[in-house]
């Protein structure tokens, strides 16, 4: 009778001998961290490399351009006001730019002057109210100090003028004065650069001082100014004062309309 032979396998032994290729790896958090290539920039590396244009406030205001001031440019220039006057009476003037309201306290409608001397002994009150003149102005300039030697010391209203005549047989002749007697006269150096942009005009007003105390300023009703002989200058703004030209030979009447302005009068006569 045969035999049979049974062999048993139990469940070890097959999982033994049972090839399992498996290979099992582990990748911790700290390994991914460490192989991980990982670039670091800093708030200082960032500003470091970071290119930055700093421009100050000096820098802004040395490379904006500035429009250059004029520069200064004093000509002679005369001004004669006919009025017939007596004994005592004196007259001044006040002015500023053409383009400028009248009567303005505004310091840039003023224009730099500087009065001629003259003989101190033929006109002392002049002579005593040119000093600190430094402006043709709508009032007296702050250094504008002198008095006349009078009882009331009087001092000065505006730019003066002084009595001359053309007859030379007189102390006070001028010989500006090609026209007679009562002619009140002013020479000065005016800054032209100062009324270039009103195409060389100034204007002013003429007042009568008397008895220490200034009287009255011209009718601006009565001073309608229109074209002028000479050069045939007509004045460009509103009428109610005078309008003279700078560097320039300028006549008037007092309480008239009637002008001269000529800039070659130089030629004429010599200051």
């Amino acid at each position: 009778m045969p035999v049979t032979t049974t062999v048993a396998a139990t469940t070890p032994e097959v999982i033994a001998t049972t090839p399992v290729p498996t290979t099992t790896e582990e990748t911790t958090t700290e390994e991914i961290i460490a192989t991980t290539p990982v670039v670091t920039t800093t708030t200082e590396e960032i500003i470091a490399t970071t290119p930055v244009v700093a421009t100050t406030t000096e820098e802004v205001i040395a490379t904006t351009p500035v429009a250059a001031e004029p520069e200064p440019n004093p000509e002679m220039t005369v001004i004669v006001i006919w009025k017939e006057t007596q004994t005592g009476q004196d007259l001044v003037l006040k002015g500023g730019k053409a383009s400028c309201p009248v009567d303005s306290t505004d310091p840039a409608c003023e224009i730099d002057i500087s009065l001629r001397d003259v003989d101190a002994s033929k006109w002392p009150e002049y002579s005593a109210w040119k000093v600190g003149d430094d402006k043709l102005g709508w009032t007296p300039s702050p250094q504008q100090t002198g008095t006349k030697d009078d009882e009331w010391n009087t001092p000065a209203y505006g730019t003066p003028l002084r009595w001359t005549t053309n007859d030379g047989w007189n102390s006070l002749y001028d010989n500006f004065n090609n026209y007679g007697a009562h002619e009140w006269m002013v020479v000065l150096d005016m800054d032209c650069s100062q009324t270039a942009d009103d195409d060389g005009w100034f204007k002013f007003t003429v007042g009568q001082v008397e008895g220490g105390q200034l009287q009255y300023w011209e009718d601006p009703a009565k001073v309608q100014q229109g074209e002028c002989v000479g050069n045939g200058e007509t004045a460009p703004y509103e009428p109610g004062v005078h309008y003279a030209k700078c560097g320039a030979f300028n006549k008037f009447a007092f309480n008239y309309p009637s002008c001269e302005i000529d800039e070659a009068h130089w030629s004429l006569n010599e200051f």
